[in-house]
């Protein structure tokens, strides 16, 4: 827990003339990784950035690996890789034993909409019968893959997390909920062109891999200010 791994931080020495430096100590590989099965772990609160593979990589089989509430982005790879070897899709093997956390799926975004100030987050999600907590991340710039990291941290309410349920899965089989979330709101800059990703962790502690990032789309019902008492006007087009 609140770890800064490769993370940017102005570093002070000397007195009376103090003397800064902006400093980086980013891992040549992953932020984080575990190997050998490692199971039941909780990594949270910490800041991963601009290490020179994965943020955090999971290889083996262990499950139970909770990597909730990090703040993970500008990594040369994966945010979260749950088997040591890249990216993985979604899929309808709702066991998947021989990966970490069980190969749990990640949510998907329909889409995420609203003003400057405030909005909604519109998805999807697939695996086994039970509770699953939904987290969205914030970012200010796209990742440099498809799926996105999530900076998330200081730029909204942190790590926004939602309960949601499936009670629909077939025996041995999958089954798949919609959700909405929000509104959220930001603490500093504009909602728009931010970049979201979600995450899922189930009640085991199981932690998913980072979705698909998906940038914020301005409501043209905010377009020409029809909010701006409450300053969530968004730009004009």
């Amino acid at each position: 827990e609140d770890n800064r791994i490769g993370k940017l931080d102005l570093f002070c020495t000397g007195f009376p003339v103090i003397i800064c430096n902006d400093t980086v100590a980013p891992n040549a590989r992953h932020g984080i990784s575990m190997t050998a099965g490692a199971h039941d772990n909780s990594v949270s609160t910490n800041v991963i950035w601009n290490n020179g593979s994965m943020g955090i990589s999971v290889a083996g089989n262990g499950k139970g690996n909770n990597l909730a509430v990090n703040s993970i982005f500008r990594n040369d790879a994966y945010g979260i890789d749950l088997d040591g070897v890249g990216f993985n899709d979604n899929d309808a093997d709702p066991g998947a034993q021989n990966l970490p956390n069980r190969g749990l799926n990640y949510p998907g975004i329909t889409r995420v909409y609203g003003g400057s100030a405030y909005g909604w987050i519109e998805g999807t999600f697939n695996s086994t019968n039970g509770v699953y907590g939904i987290q969205v991340f914030s970012s200010a710039e796209a990742d440099n893959q498809a799926n996105g990291e999530g900076e998330a941290s200081h730029r909204m309410p942190g790590f926004l997390g939602n309960l949601i349920g499936i009670d629909n899965a077939p025996g041995g089989q999958n089954g798949s909920t919609s959700f909405r979330f929000g509104p959220f709101s930001n603490t500093g800059p504009s909602l728009a062109n931010r970049w979201f990703a979600l995450t899922a962790t189930d009640t085991d502690g199981n932690t998913s891999e980072f979705s698909f990032r998906v940038q914020y789309q301005c409501d043209v019902i905010f377009a020409n200010g029809v909010d701006n008492a409450v300053s969530n006007a968004c730009p004009a087009p």
